[in-house]
């Protein structure tokens, strides 16, 4: 892998840890961008790159898309429903 890659996955995990408050894997994701990088001495210019060009498919594999079947739709539309008419009941 690259070095740009290398730090665009670190980049992505550390996103998800911040997003999930993992004190121990933000630190250790830390470490691992500091090896990567040499305390940061190794990464001037690599997204500055005129050639750098993000790529959008690296970005997808970091979160997949969370997709509900037909039924788990209907499912939700249904609950939705019923507790549209409890709220009425009760006022």
């Amino acid at each position: 892998m690259s070095t740009a890659r290398d730090v665009n996955v670190l980049l992505d995990r550390l996103s998800q840890s911040i997003e999930q408050k993992n004190k121990s894997e933000i630190i250790e994701i830390n470490n691992e961008l500091n090896k990567v990088t040499r305390n940061g001495t190794n990464c001037r210019g690599l997204f500055d790159n005129i050639y750098y060009v993000n790529n959008y498919m690296m970005d997808k594999e970091c979160k997949p898309p969370q997709v509900e079947s037909e039924e788990e739709v209907a499912q939700k539309i249904i609950k939705e429903m019923q507790n549209g008419k409890e709220e009425h009941r009760t006022s």
